[in-house]
């Protein structure tokens, strides 16, 4: 099939148009949309470690405070840390 020289030039105007920078920069800004609850997604998981790494110090302490005995201590570190 032959074409004419229009059609061509039409289509070289539409592939262009495709992979312009403007194309580039929408796939940009849509990577950017799907990338952002990925980050959220580790920043409440990190939070979520970081607090339960921070109990686990302190808990035996205010335990002790309570008057809690040196076994019952031990029993509620390890209940605290699952």
């Amino acid at each position: 099939m032959i074409c004419s020289l229009p059609e061509t030039l039409r289509t070289l105007e539409v592939v262009r148009s495709n992979t312009s920078i403007g194309a580039g920069q929408a796939n940009a800004r849509k990577s950017q949309q799907t990338l952002t609850p990925f980050l959220l997604l580790c920043l409440i998981g990190f939070a979520a470690f970081f607090s339960s790494y921070l109990r686990i110090p302190v808990m035996p302490l205010f335990a002790a405070t309570l008057g809690a005995g040196p076994a019952q201590v031990g029993t509620s570190n390890l209940i605290n840390q699952y």
